[in-house]
C-alpha cells in the first residue's frame, strides 16, 4: 500500500498494522526487501517497535547495506529496540568512520537504548568524534547506560582514570 500508485498515508498503514501486530510480523520481515523506500523504512521501524527478535538478522543486513541511507537509519533505530548482543555488535560497527554521519549518530543513540554496559568503551571513543551529532549522541548514550556510563563521562571530562594518581 505504501508503494502503490494509490498511495495510502503511512500513518493509516502503521495504524492498521498496529491493530494486527502478531499476524503482521512475517509480512513486515518480508517488507525489509521490498522495492519501495517507504515500505522498507516502515517495516524496519515497526519491527523494532514490536520487538520482533526474528527480525534482527534482516535489520542488521538492511542497516549495513541498504542502498538508501534513510532506510539504513530506520533499521539502526529499530536495532536499538531489540536487546541482543547481535544488535549491539551491529550498532557498534555502524559507528565506524566508514559509515555516513547520520547512520553513525543513530547507531550511537540506539546503543544507549540497548542499555548494555559493555557499549561504554566504544561510546567513550566516540564522545571526541569530530562530528557534533556523533559525539553528542555518544555522550547521551553513555548517560543512559546508568552509573557505568556516567562514570565514563565523568572520568573522561575530568581526566581521571582508574589507577591515575592525582597528587
Amino acid at each position: 500500500a505504501l508503494d502503490s500508485q494509490k498511495r495510502i498515508s503511512s500513518a493509516i498503514v502503521v495504524s492498521a498494522i498496529n491493530d494486527m501486530k502478531d499476524v503482521a510480523l512475517p509480512g513486515l520481515r518480508a517488507g525489509l526487501r521490498f522495492d519501495g523506500i517507504m515500505a522498507r523504512s516502515v517495516a524496519a521501524e515497526l519491527l523494532g517497535e514490536f520487538g520482533d527478535p526474528k527480525a534482527i538478522g534482516g535489520l542488521v543486513d538492511v542497516a549495513m547495506s541498504d542502498p538508501e541511507l534513510s532506510v539504513r537509519v530506520h533499521a539502526a533505530n529499530a536495532l536499538g529496540h531489540l536487546r541482543s548482543q547481535i544488535s549491539l555488535a551491529a550498532l557498534s560497527e555502524l559507528t565506524r568512520d566508514a559509515h555516513p554521519v547520520p547512520l553513525r549518530a543513530k547507531a550511537c543513540e540506539s546503543m544507549g537504548r540497548l542499555g548494555f554496559a559493555e557499549a561504554a568503551p566504544r561510546l567513550e571513543t566516540l564522545i571526541a568524534d569530530e562530528n557534533y551529532w556523533v559525539a553528542h549522541n555518544a555522550s547521551a548514550a553513555l548517560r543512559s547506560l546508568g552509573p557505568d556510563g556516567r562514570r565514563v563521562l565523568f572520568e573522561t571530562s575530568s581526566g581521571e582514570r582508574p589507577g591515575n594518581d592525582h597528587a
